[in-house]
C-alpha cells in the first residue's frame, strides 16, 4: 500500500473501532476523548439519567473524570441552561460546610457576621454538584437528607424554610459502603443518593482511550503554552501505552503530558520522544 492508503486504514480501522461515535451524534460531549468500550457504556447510562431529576451518586478512583461527568450530565440535561454550582466538600472546613452549603442569616447583633446566601440558594432552578460528598460532616448529612426528602432546607439562624428547585448531582472516590460500616456517612442518606449512579472507569480500564487522551493533552499544552508544533513521537506513544501504572488516572496522564511537553521544548526538540516521557526508567525498545 502507498502511504495515503496506509494512512486511510489506520482512519477506517480506527472509526470502526470507535464505540462512542454513536453517542457524539446524540449527546453533548464537549471534551469526551476516547473510544473504548468502557466509555461507551458510562456514555449509555449518562443518556439514560441526564433527562431525570433525582439524585445522582457519580463514584470512581480519583483523577478518572467524575467532575467532568457531572458537568457533561447537566450539559444534556433539561436543566442545562440554569446555574451549575459546585462545592468540594473536602475543601471547607467543617465548621463553615453547613453556612456555605445552606447559608446563613446575619446574627442579632451588630458585630454579627453578615447573611450569607449559601450554595443552594445559588443553584435555584439548575444543578448542585457536591465533590466527595462522604467528607461531608454528619450534621450536613442530616440537613442534606431532610433536603432530598422534602426539598426544603434551612438556612442556619432561619426558623423560615427555604425550598429548593436543585438537582443535586454527588461525586466521591471513598466507598460509602464502607463509610456507613464505620459510622462515617448515614446509611439513608447513601440509600437516597444511589438511586441513581454511575461509576467512572480507571485508565487502566480504558486502555483504548490512552493514545487519544494523551494526543489531546498535547494539543491543549501546545495552544496554552504557544509552544511550535510539536507532537508526541509513535514510540512515545506506545511507551505511554505500556505504561501499566496509571494511580491518578486521566488527571495523571495529562500532567505527565504537560511535563513531557516542556522537556522536549527545553531541549530543542522536534517531537516529544519516550525519554521525554518517562526519563528516570532507561531506554526500553519501545521503537
Amino acid at each position: 500500500m502507498s502511504p495515503s492508503s496506509d494512512d486511510d486504514a489506520r482512519s477506517a480501522e480506527g472509526a470502526s473501532n470507535d464505540r462512542v461515535a454513536p453517542f457524539r451524534q446524540r449527546l453533548r460531549l464537549d471534551g469526551v476523548i476516547g473510544v473504548s468500550a468502557a466509555l461507551a457504556a458510562v456514555l449509555r447510562e449518562v443518556e439514560s439519567v441526564a433527562p431525570l431529576d433525582n439524585a445522582l451518586l457519580i463514584t470512581g478512583p480519583s483523577g478518572a473524570g467524575k467532575t467532568h461527568l457531572a458537568r457533561l450530565i447537566r450539559a444534556n440535561s433539561p436543566r442545562r441552561g440554569r446555574p451549575l454550582v459546585e462545592l468540594h466538600c473536602a475543601a471547607i472546613p467543617e465548621s463553615l460546610v453547613e453556612s456555605e452549603l445552606f447559608g446563613a442569616m446575619q446574627g442579632p447583633d451588630a458585630g454579627s457576621p453578615r447573611r450569607t446566601e449559601g450554595k443552594l440558594a445559588a443553584a435555584q432552578g439548575g444543578t448542585l454538584l457536591l465533590e466527595e460528598v462522604g467528607e461531608l460532616p454528619m450534621g450536613a448529612q442530616a440537613r442534606l437528607l431532610r433536603l432530598l426528602h422534602t426539598k426544603e432546607y434551612h438556612p442556619l439562624g432561619s426558623s423560615e424554610p427555604s425550598t429548593a428547585d436543585v438537582r443535586i448531582i454527588a461525586t466521591t472516590n471513598d466507598d460509602l459502603a464502607r463509610a456507613v460500616d464505620e459510622r462515617r456517612f448515614r446509611a439513608d442518606l447513601l440509600f437516597r443518593l444511589q438511586v441513581s449512579s454511575i461509576r467512572v472507569p480507571s485508565l487502566s480500564e480504558r486502555r483504548e482511550d490512552i493514545a487519544p487522551l494523551a494526543r489531546h493533552f498535547c494539543e491543549l499544552v501546545r495552544q496554552d503554552s504557544r509552544f511550535a508544533p510539536i507532537e508526541l513521537s509513535p514510540a512515545a506513544l506506545r511507551a505511554i501505552e505500556a505504561n501499566s501504572e496509571w494511580g491518578g488516572n486521566v488527571r495523571e496522564l495529562a500532567f505527565l503530558v504537560n511535563v513531557a511537553m516542556f522537556r522536549a521544548a527545553a531541549a530543542g526538540a522536534t517531537s516529544i520522544e519516550a525519554a521525554h516521557v518517562f526519563p528516570d526508567i532507561g531506554r526500553p525498545d519501545w521503537t
